[in-house]
């Protein structure tokens, strides 16, 4: 059987056409689903990032709020104190300024996630391009 499939092979030009075409088709879908395999991790990856992104920026979000709550409160306080003095007015403002180092240092973090997330992005652009490193 196999010296029959070697004759037909070697003997006959058109089925070596065949033969080496269905390799190459062969090697062709195996490359081709490798790639589309290692695109796809790539691609789960990158959502990953962007979902744990979005908890970061969600959570620092509510923390800001917290914070703004607590500068209004204290806000209205300098208010109510403005007609007791001057005095009342400086120690309210020297409590806000921890508060607002605070809000500044969120805000600063919350930019970080949206960096992080536009990369993210760019990499998942590329992955849909169909490109492999």
């Amino acid at each position: 059987m196999i010296s029959f499939l070697l004759k037909l092979f070697t003997g006959n030009p058109l089925s070596m056409v065949w033969v080496i075409g269905g390799v190459a088709l062969a090697a062709f879908v195996a490359g081709g689903s490798a790639a589309w395999t290692v695109q796809g991790w790539r691609l789960e990856a990158c959502q990953a990032k962007v979902e744990a992104g979005k908890v970061l920026i969600q959570g620092l979000g509510n923390q800001i709020e917290t914070q703004n709550q607590a500068v209004d409160t204290l806000e209205k306080a300098a208010k109510a104190a403005k007609a007791k003095g001057a005095a009342a007015i400086q120690s309210a403002l020297k409590a806000t300024l921890p508060l607002q180092n605070e809000i500044d240092r969120l805000s600063a973090l919350l930019k970080q996630p949206r960096n992080d997330a536009r990369t993210c992005q760019d990499g998942v652009a590329e992955a849909r391009k169909g490109l492999v490193p």
